[in-house]
C-alpha cells in the first residue's frame, strides 16, 4: 500500500513520561515509514536510545533521538523543518505550552494526557477482588489510566473501607528498585501530596504510617465534585485515591462523567443488566469491567476525549493518525458566541440525543430517500456518482469487532461525538461528511447549502444551518458542545492563534473524516480461565 506525503514526526516525552506510552508514538511511526524524531528526557534518554539501537538492528534508521528537558513545542512549530505531526504525552493546557508562535502551520498536534480515571464499585461487586484491583490500579500502573478517584455504592462504603485500609497496611512501600516492594513510592518530592491534603474538603484522610516526611500511600475518604471534574483526577495529586460514595446509577454515571477525563474507567458489579447500561452512559471511550483492568492489545484504538487529548492512539486510528497531513489549526475564538448560534447547537445537542438511538439501517434509508431528490437538482449531470459513492460510505469500513485476546472478551464499536460542525466547503467534502456525521449518530451544524435544504427533512434539530459569517464561525468554535469542525481546506476563515486554543477543534481533510466523525469504544469483560485451555495437548 502506498502512503502519500511522508513527513517527519516528533514525539516529545518529559522524565514523567511511562514508557509504555513509547510504544503507542514509536509502532505506528515506524510502520508509517515516516522520519522520526524523539526528544527524551534527560532521565529516560537512554532508554529511548536503545529502543532506537534495537530498531537499527532490525533495518530502521530513521530515529533520531535528542535528549533534552526543555518541552516547549516553539522548538518545532513554524520552524524551517516541515513536521507533519508532533505527538505529546502532556497537558497542552498547561502554561508551559502557551508560548507557541501565532503563525499559519501544518504541522498537527496529537496529544494524551495523564488525568487519572474513575472506578465504579456497584454492591453486587466482588469487594475482595474490587479491593485488590483498586490498590493496583491507583499506586501499581503507571500509565494514562491510573485510578485517582473511587465511587462505590453507599450500602457497602464501610465494609469496602474496612477491607482497603487493612489490606494496604499488610503492603510494603519501597523505591522502585527494591524488588520485594508491593507498592513503588512513586514521587520523590512530597510537595504534590502535601499540598493536595492541605486543599481537599474531606472527611477524614487514612494513611497507614503517621509520617508526613514520606510519600506513601493515601486516601481521601468523602469530598466534593466540583467545577467539572470529581476531586484527585490530576497526575500532579501525589497520587491520592479519593473514595466517594453514590446511592443511584445515575448518580454514579453522573459523578464518573464529571471528570475532566474521557479515555477510560473501571466498574466492578456482576450485574451483566447493570454493566450494559453504565456502560452506554459512560462518557468515555475505554471501559475495564472487574478484573480487566490496563488491559489493551496493539490493534485496540485509544481514543481521548474532553481533556484527555486528541487524536487517536493505537489501532488503525492510531496509524492513520500518522499519515493524513492537516491543513492547518483552526483557533478556538475568545469572542461571545452569538445567541442565535447557541441556540442552534442547543436544538443540535437534544436533536442528537433522539437520532443517535435510531438504528444506522432507519438513518440510511432515511437520508437516501431524502438526498436523491436534492442531488439531482443540484448535480443532474453526475447525481448518480455522488450518490453511489455515498452509498459506499453507508457500507464502508467499520471499526466495530468482538474478539478474546488472553482470556479477556474485547467488544470495539462506534459512537458518536455529538455535535459536529460543517463549514462552507467544497460540494464533495461538505456532502460526505454531512452524511457520514449524520448516519454515524451525530447532529451537525453547518454553513453549507445542504443544511438548509436537506435539514428540513430531517427530524428535529438534526441539522441544523447558521450563517456563513466570520461571527458564527467564532461562535461555533468558541462552544463547549461542538466536538470537532470541519473547516476551509485553506484555513482561511480566522487568523491563526495559539495552538493551545484548539483544544476541541480539528480541521482535517476528506480523506480522514470517516475517523473523526465517530469515537470507537473498548468493552473489556473477564470470561474465565477456561478460554485459555489448549486442548489439544
Amino acid at each position: 500500500m502506498y502512503f502519500r506525503n511522508k513527513k517527519t514526526v516528533v514525539g516529545v516525552f518529559s522524565n514523567e513520561t511511562p514508557l509504555i506510552n513509547v510504544g503507542l508514538f514509536i509502532a505506528p511511526a515506524l510502520a508509517s515509514g515516516c522520519r522520526i524524531i524523539v526528544q527524551a528526557g534527560t532521565k529516560i534518554f537512554l532508554a529511548l536510545h536503545l529502543i532506537k539501537e534495537l530498531a537499527a538492528s532490525i533495518g530502521f534508521h530513521s530515529i533520531t533521538v535528542i535528549p533534552s528537558d526543555d518541552n516547549h513545542l516553539s522548538t518545532y512549530i513554524g520552524s524551517s523543518v516541515e513536521l507533519s505531526v508532533v505527538v505529546l504525552f502532556d497537558d497542552l493546557l498547561d502554561k508551559k505550552y502557551s508560548t507557541v508562535p501565532d503563525e499559519k502551520t501544518n504541522t498537527r498536534i496529537v496529544y494524551l494526557t495523564n488525568y487519572r480515571i474513575p472506578a465504579i464499585i456497584f454492591d453486587d461487586a466482588d469487594l475482595h477482588a474490587a479491593t485488590e484491583g483498586i490498590i493496583s490500579a491507583a499506586w501499581s500502573k503507571w500509565a494514562h489510566s491510573s485510578v485517582g478517584t473511587v465511587f462505590v455504592q453507599e450500602s457497602i462504603l464501610d465494609q469496602f473501607l474496612d477491607m482497603l485500609k487493612k489490606k494496604l497496611s499488610h503492603l510494603k512501600v519501597g523505591p522502585s528498585n527494591e524488588k520485594l516492594a508491593d507498592i513503588s513510592q512513586c514521587i520523590s518530592d512530597l510537595s504534590c501530596l502535601k499540598k493536595t491534603l492541605e486543599s481537599s474538603l474531606c472527611m477524614e484522610k487514612f494513611q497507614v504510617l503517621k509520617n508526613d516526611d514520606i510519600w506513601q500511600p493515601t486516601l481521601i475518604l468523602g469530598g466534593k465534585v466540583d467545577d467539572g471534574q470529581a476531586f484527585s483526577s490530576t497526575e500532579d495529586d501525589g497520587q491520592v485515591l479519593t473514595v466517594l460514595s453514590f446511592r443511584s446509577i445515575e448518580e454514579a454515571i453522573s459523578m464518573a462523567n464529571s471528570s475532566k477525563q474521557g479515555l477510560a474507567a473501571s466498574v466492578w458489579s456482576e450485574n451483566l443488566c447493570l454493566i450494559n447500561e453504565v456502560v452506554r452512559k459512560l462518557k468515555v471511550t475505554n471501559i475495564w469491567i472487574n478484573g480487566t483492568y490496563g488491559t489493551t492489545a496493539a490493534n485496540v484504538t485509544f481514543t481521548p476525549l474532553k481533556g484527555s487529548g486528541v487524536g487517536n492512539f493505537g489501532g488503525v486510528e492510531g496509524f492513520f493518525e500518522l499519515l493524513s497531513p492537516y491543513d492547518a489549526f483552526i483557533p478556538k475564538a475568545e469572542n461571545d458566541s452569538d445567541k442565535n448560534i447557541s441556540s442552534a447547537i442547543g436544538a443540535a445537542k437534544k436533536g442528537q440525543e433522539c437520532w443517535g438511538k435510531i438504528s444506522k439501517i432507519k438513518k440510511k434509508l432515511l437520508l437516501l430517500a431524502k438526498l436523491k431528490d436534492l442531488l439531482n437538482k443540484h448535480f443532474s449531470s453526475n447525481a448518480e456518482d455522488y450518490y453511489s459513492i455515498i452509498y459506499r460510505y453507508f457500507n464502508g469500513r467499520d471499526s466495530s469487532f468482538a474478539t478474546t485476546q488472553s482470556g479477556f472478551d474485547l467488544v470495539s464499536y462506534q459512537e458518536p461525538r455529538g455535535v459536529v460542525a460543517v463549514g462552507n466547503i467544497q460540494d464533495k467534502h461538505a456532502i460526505y461528511v454531512t452524511v457520514r456525521a449524520l448516519y454515524e449518530g451525530n447532529a451537525v451544524i453547518s454553513q453549507h447549502w445542504i443544511a438548509k435544504e436537506l435539514g428540513p427533512l430531517l427530524p428535529d434539530g438534526v441539522l441544523k444551518y447558521i450563517p456563513d459569517t466570520a461571527e458564527a464561525t467564532r461562535a461555533v468554535e468558541s462552544h463547549n458542545d461542538v466536538q470537532v469542525f470541519f473547516g476551509s481546506w485553506n484555513a482561511e476563515m480566522l487568523p491563526p492563534s495559539h495552538v493551545t486554543d484548539s483544544s476541541n477543534i480539528q480541521s482535517i481533510l476528506e480523506e480522514e473524516f470517516y475517523n473523526k466523525v465517530s469515537v470507537v469504544k473498548n468493552v473489556w469483560c473477564d470470561v474465565g480461565k477456561s478460554s485459555l485451555c489448549n486442548f489439544g495437548e
